[in-house]
């Protein structure tokens, strides 16, 4: 029973200890979503950009076309070559420039507001691509949801957002709002989809923040893409084509956006965390955790190891005084005797016949499978009764007598007398040897003198 409870306390503890160790940090799960994010979008984005190509190159052999050759030269569908006398050089490279208005503004509410107080911090940001996401993050817990998101324009000082979602501040389906641009403010003029007075609501202010440096590269890497982006679907919007190309070619783009944006996101890293602080940040969540399994496991392997003990030890008989090694060691004495009287026996044959080899051969099967198994199966008895150096000292000479016995099995098999002699021979010296270091276990278990 207690033995049972043991490997119980074992599974269990090693369950929760691993579930603990295979959790991550929330930064490096970030880096991972972001990473397999960025990835399937862009395999997405492909699939979508083949299936339009396959299309529009149907189109071109139906319809020669010069509109058509160059919308597909556009849309990389053919590869372009480039002229053989451009040269370009790092140096003509021109460095990125984010629009001031680009990154996350946060909703600040006029103090007299009664509205004011909320549980959650409001993020209105403005990414290079043209598109608004609202956030809303909780005060307490740091959890974050998007509420809304949808394209943006900018014109006359003026940024109008179109968002669409459910949200606290901004709800109803999908409509516009205005903000007026002044420097680092947002200010609202007008929303359709504003609840309440909305006198009241032109008190509300977005203010922006200061870009991370993980938004940084973000920006600079959506900037450069949606520069790209959006001359290659400008220059498609001037060419007729079908229905069905045209809704290929929007299912493209709008897959392509996706993976620019889930790229962004991913160019934004900057770089992994050092080991030292990984792990540090690893311990604060899970380690108490980790330690509460690795503990249940201490406890079950010692709860184990002593049930063990005490049923190995409780079923020693009394007149064996040396316990259980005793069995052990009289079916030791069996194999040496035997093993010494076949070695004796091999000696006086000078002129081995094939018969003979077969009959040594067949001993040396039965003395392994019959015997040598059991005492190896038994070798628990020794470790619980002797501890470990007990059992090396007895297993050691054991182990050598086991190997030379089978080097004499595959000396006889190849009918090479001498060699299987010489090996028999010393697996009898090494199987006494063994049955010594046994007795001399016993007599000091049972507070006697060796026997010389």
């Amino acid at each position: 029973m207690l033995k049972n409870l043991g490997m119980l306390l074992l599974v269990v503890g090693i369950g929760i200890a691993g579930v603990f160790a295979a959790k991550v940090t929330p930064d490096v799960e970030a880096q991972m979503v972001r990473k397999h994010k960025a990835a399937l979008a862009g395999k997405v984005a492909g699939a979508a950009h083949k299936a339009y190509c396959e299309g529009l190159a149907e189109a071109i052999k139906a319809e020669s076309s010069d509109a058509l050759t160059e919308l597909s030269l556009n849309d990389d569908c053919t590869k372009k070559e480039a002229p053989e006398n451009e040269e370009t050089t790092g140096d003509e490279k021109v460095e990125t420039v984010i629009p001031s208005y680009v990154g996350v503004w946060r909703r600040n509410v006029s103090p007299w507001d009664k509205d004011a107080e909320s549980d959650v911090d409001t993020f209105l940001e403005l990414m290079p691509t043209g598109k608004a996401v609202l956030h809303e993050v909780a005060k307490v817990g740091d959890a974050r949801s998007i509420r809304a998101q949808g394209p943006y324009t900018l014109r006359n000082g003026y940024i109008t957002v179109s968002l669409c979602g459910v949200g606290k501040y901004i709800d109803i389906g999908c409509s516009a709002s205005s903000f007026e641009l002044n420097r680092d403010r947002l200010k609202i003029t007008s929303s359709k989809i504003a609840t309440g007075d909305l006198d009241r609501r032109r008190d509300v202010q977005f203010v922006l923040l200061e870009r991370t440096e993980h938004q940084v590269r973000k920006y600079t890497y959506l900037q450069e893409e949606s520069a790209n982006y959006l001359k290659v679907k400008e220059a498609g919007e001037k060419v007729a084509l079908s229905d069905e190309l045209k809704t290929a070619r929007q299912k493209w783009l709008g897959r392509k956006a996706t993976a620019i944006e889930a790229a962004g996101e991913k160019a934004g890293e900057t770089g992994p965390t050092p080991a030292g602080l990984r792990f540090t940040r690893w311990f604060g969540e899970n380690g108490p955790g980790f330690l509460v399994g690795l503990l249940v496991i201490i406890i079950g392997a010692l709860t184990s190891r002593h049930a063990i003990r005490q049923e190995v030890l409780s079923g020693q008989g009394g007149e064996n005084e040396g316990g259980g090694a005793v069995d052990f060691g009289e079916m030791l004495q069996e194999v040496r005797l035997s093993v010494a009287a076949h070695a004796e026996e091999m000696k006086t044959i000078h002129e081995a016949t094939p018969a003979d080899h077969q009959r040594i051969v067949d001993f040396i099967d039965h003395t392994k499978l019959k015997k040598i198994e059991l005492m190896v199966e038994a070798r628990m008895l020794l470790e619980v009764k002797y501890g470990v150096a007990g059992y090396a000292s007895v297993f050691g000479p054991f182990s050598r007598a086991e190997r030379y016995l089978n080097r004499s099995w595959a000396a006889l098999v190849d009918y090479h007398w001498p060699e299987a002699q010489a090996s028999m021979e010393t697996a009898s010296g090494a199987f006494a040897d063994a049955k010594d270091a046994l007795d001399a276990l016993i007599s000091s278990a049972n507070g006697q003198e060796p026997v010389a």
